[in-house]
């Protein structure tokens, strides 16, 4: 899990800094109405710098120029309307993340292209993978593509 900016726990911490008679008169405040919504709230503000990082798309991390883009995006909507409500790109569903998967076939993106066109049943407690054999080559090969590629980048590699 990747930390996005540190700016909401720094607020926190400028507003104890700069306003100390505030802070201090809560802390001092016996009333058990103030402190129980306050220190949620503090909480809160805190944990905001700490969410889950976002994963970037294609048109967000690929210059358009680069020779690849077309290719990527293309597989990257392929990818979104045909594999994404079975596959995260972080996590499994119903099927494996688009990491494990890249993993496995990152050097070889041809063996994702033969495992669509005609899958097996890998683990016993899931559900087999349906066939995409009435894709195109190209379609199955940008969305090959497109997952090694974003495997990648959420594995932290260039």
């Amino acid at each position: 899990m990747r930390l996005t900016s540190a700016a909401p726990p720094l607020l926190v911490l400028l507003i104890v800094v700069a306003f100390p008679r505030t802070w201090a008169s809560l802390r001092d405040v016996r009333s058990s109405r103030l402190v129980p919504l306050f220190v949620p709230f503090v909480l809160a503000v805190a944990l905001m710098g700490c969410k889950r990082r976002q994963e970037g798309t294609v048109s967000e991390l690929v210059a358009s120029t680069d020779p690849s883009f077309d290719e990527l995006r293309r597989g990257e909507r392929s990818f979104a309307m045909r594999c994404a409500s079975c596959h995260a790109r972080e996590f499994e569903l119903v099927g494996p993340s688009v990491r494990e998967i890249a993993g496995i076939h990152g050097d070889a993106p041809d063996g994702i292209v033969r495992w669509a066109r005609a899958p097996e049943r890998k683990r016993p407690n899931k559900q087999k993978m349906p066939s995409f054999e009435h894709l195109a080559e190209d379609d199955l090969r940008a969305i090959a593509g497109y997952i090694v590629w974003a495997g990648r980048q959420d594995a932290g590699a260039p």
